[in-house]
């Protein structure tokens, strides 16, 4: 299972490192991360119902 307080950190420290690294602004960057966000959480999501499948069938 997934460490919510480890995720929660490493997404704060990836934050500050796009600001400090760019001159990016946070509503410049968020769209893009967010999407990154979601396509793992689909993926995640993805191989859950592969496995149920396969359980079943």
């Amino acid at each position: 299972m997934i460490n919510i307080r480890k995720l929660e950190n490493e997404l704060w420290e990836a934050a500050d490192a796009l600001r400090s690294g760019s001159k990016l602004t946070s509503n410049q960057y968020c769209m893009p991360v967010l999407g990154l966000i979601f396509l793992r959480y689909a993926y995640a999501m993805r191989i859950v119902v592969l496995n149920l499948l396969r359980l079943k069938f």
